[in-house]
């Protein structure tokens, strides 16, 4: 009687230019500048462009308030909080 076995896959470990590849992507990954929503200054730009249109929005104001806050700009953030 045979038994059922699985086929081995003909991959085997890593080539070497896998880990060459790899290693050459872990040293130049911090290199490159990650900017996923844009800078803290061009963000608050944004948002006050934005309240010049709308003053009375709670919403825009919470936005430039927790700009401010993440920017450690506490007093600031304060005030936009109020």
């Amino acid at each position: 009687m045979k038994l059922l076995t699985t086929r081995r896959s003909r991959l085997g470990p890593p080539r070497a230019g896998v880990w060459v590849l790899g290693s050459i992507g872990m040293i130049l990954a911090p290199l490159i500048p990650a900017a996923a929503h844009g800078t803290h200054s061009s963000l608050l730009a944004r948002v006050d462009e934005r309240l010049a249109e709308q003053p009375l929005s709670g919403g825009l104001w919470y936005q430039r308030a927790v700009l401010e806050f993440e920017h450690e700009d506490w007093v600031a953030a304060a005030l936009d909080f109020e």
